[in-house]
């Protein structure tokens, strides 16, 4: 037995060199392995220790169409969990990995890297068009990075996954161990998931020491989820000791969930010590949700002890729940020292049942508020504080005041704020660019509508090519559609003839200079794919309610085919739309009805139901 053990590990030594053979270089800090090609990436799985740098942008669109060493499930992520984990250097030069494709939804820690740990360190590397789909721990670059670093990355396209989902990164964590923090990154990837979904990462934490920390650092993309949803984190915190902190960052694309959803982070706050701070950051993106829900946090506080302190940060987006609703913070706590708001603002229109505030919706103990101010020309019916009314440190002011620096008492112009003619305040530009100063070149790149997508919709197709291109060809793969199958819009529409896989190529161009992109856009047929979710589980909230008849249902875990009925109150039905997706947002316009009291009741494929009250004012 032990001659044939140590016969294995001869060949498996012998695979590794030969697998990175025709690689340059020899994987040392001095003569690291040039990855050159997209095969050679995947090589990386072979030797996780390594040194390695990227020489050149490289195409993984193989990745999509199962070519060369690939299946149907696309890249395998290099490093698969704390045992196999990515220990080695990769530095990407500032060049692209394009057109990555996984699919593997059963999967956990999927990415490009699916699990690094210390004394892993990538940095400067963007990752172009990837199309990921795994399950608990999934990011575009990495699924789960524990005690390693990151710093200067950006990544674009579609993200799905299960718990502990990103643009960027699916969790950010450590043990006892250095700082946990992502630096001078980004994000533009649409991201839906589950339980602590972002923008650019899922979760960071730190447990017991260190410090979570993300810094320099944005997200553009749209982000659906349940729990802990942000635009930037869905949440960020530590256990037992050390702070997260945000610094410099922001968000601008709509988040959408459940419970704690917030247009940067859906959840900030230390556990049991320490303290936790957002600092200088901001959102501008549309939040809607149920239960704590903020324009920037939805729920800041710390758990038994701690501080959670926020300075110098704003939110401009509409904000929609049904309790514990705030225009910059769903719900604050307070239960130690250094807990507080100081020097922000909101503007955007807040609406909901019950604690619904100009700034905050739920006050629990007694942070300290220092000179902040909200819109109360756009939400005159509200007060500073959901459930505790007025602030004296918190300054309701209508539009035109905090369109002039002098409303802002204490504020510094000089370091921090500036403020034009007509317009609220911003923050002065600091360098966040890290090592490169990516996309340098025109880089074609789009977002779609719907992830999957149903054969009876219409797929918006929107153009985020950078550096500006100025024509834009597109193929939708679907020669059945004859002459609709191309398109020279920039932001077209497309209906596809059928289920399937369809790869969808744009090319962008500007001058004498074109991109290619290509991407497959996953289309089914969502009336007859009933998937097996039962309705016992399913979470359904409602908002507006009351309402002016139109009315926004959020539905999770249903199951597709379901029927959502509304009554009156003399149990006439008025209205029945059939569920199209298991989880999402369904509008029902109630308008034509008259004022007064309507039943909704949710009725699943195998019988199940839900029932709710609509009021309609």
């Amino acid at each position: 037995m032990k001659k044939k053990y140590l016969l294995a590990l001869s060949i498996l030594g012998l695979f590794i060199q030969q697998s990175n053979a025709q690689m340059l270089g020899n994987g040392t800090y001095n003569n690291p392995y040039q990855v050159t090609t997209c095969d050679e990436l995947q090589q990386l799985q072979n030797n996780l220790s390594a040194y390695y740098v990227l020489m050149n942008d490289i195409d993984c669109y193989q990745t999509q169409t199962g070519g060369g060493p690939w299946g149907a499930t696309g890249f395998t992520p290099i490093g698969v969990d704390s045992a196999n984990a990515f220990r080695g250097y990769f530095n990407g030069r500032c060049y692209a990995i394009k057109n990555l494709y996984i699919n593997n939804p059963t999967l956990n820690n999927v990415g490009v890297f699916g699990y690094t740990d210390a004394p892993a360190k990538i940095s400067n590397v963007n990752v172009i068009n990837a199309n990921v789909t795994g399950g608990s721990f999934t990011g575009i670059l990495i699924g789960y990075k524990h005690s390693s670093t990151l710093d200067t990355a950006y990544s674009t396209g579609y993200v799905s996954g299960n718990d502990y989902t990103g643009g960027l990164v699916g969790k950010c964590g450590n043990y006892q161990g250095p700082t946990c923090q992502i630096t001078n990154s980004f994000s533009t990837a649409v991201v839906s998931g589950h339980d602590f979904v972002g923008g650019l990462v899922g979760q960071i934490r730190c447990y017991q020491g260190g410090l979570a920390l993300l810094q320099n650092c944005f997200a553009k993309g749209d982000v659906t989820g349940n729990t802990n949803v942000g635009g930037l984190s869905g949440g960020s915190g530590t256990f037992q000791g050390g702070g997260p902190e945000i610094i410099n960052c922001y968000a601008t694309g709509n988040v959408t969930g459940v419970t704690n959803v917030g247009g940067l982070s859906g959840w900030v706050g230390p556990y049991q010590g320490g303290g936790s701070s957002v600092i200088r950051s901001y959102a501008t993106g549309n939040v809607k949700g149920t239960t704590d829900v903020g324009g920037l946090v939805g729920n800041n506080g710390p758990t038994m002890g701690g501080g959670a302190y926020i300075q110098n940060t704003y939110a401009t987006g509409n904000v929609t729940g049904t309790s514990n609703v705030g225009g910059l913070v769903g719900s604050q706590t307070s239960t130690g020292a250094g807990n507080g708001i100081d020097t922000s603002y909101s503007i955007g229109l807040v609406s909901g049942t019950t604690n619904v505030g100009g700034l905050v919706g739920d006050e629990t103990s007694s942070p300290i508020y220092s000179v902040d101010y909200w819109n109360n020309t756009i939400n005159s019916t509200l007060s500073s504080i959901g459930n505790l009314g007025a602030n004296a440190n918190i300054f309701p002011s209508t539009t035109a005041q905090m369109q002039l620096q002098a409303t802002y008492s204490g504020w510094d112009f000089v370091n921090t704020w500036a403020i034009t003619s007509n317009n609220y305040p911003t923050f002065i530009p600091i360098n966040t660019s890290g090592n490169c100063h990516f996309p340098t070149t025109l880089e074609a790149a789009f977002n779609y509508s719907t992830f999957p997508a149903c054969v009876s919709d219409s797929v918006h197709f929107t153009d985020v090519s950078t550096n500006s291109p100025t024509s834009w060809s597109w193929n939708f793969g679907d020669p059945a559609s004859l002459g609709n199958n191309i398109s020279s819009l920039q932001n077209p529409a497309h209906l596809f003839t059928g289920a399937g896989t369809f790869y969808v190529k744009l090319i962008a161009t500007v001058g004498a200079n074109h991109d290619t992109i290509q991407t497959p856009v996953i289309v089914k047929n969502c009336t007859t794919d009933i998937q097996n979710v039962s309705l016992s589980n399913c979470d359904i909230s409602v908002y507006p309610n009351p309402s002016n008849g139109v009315f926004t249902f959020s539905i999770q875990h249903a199951t597709i085919g379901s029927k959502l009925q509304v009554y009156n109150v003399v149990g006439e039905k008025v209205i029945e739309q059939t569920l199209q997706h298991s989880t999402g947002l369904t509008s029902v316009d109630l308008s034509k009805q008259a004022k007064g009291i309507y039943f909704y009741k949710l009725i699943s494929t195998n019988g199940v139901e839900k029932n709710g009250k609509l009021v309609i004012e």
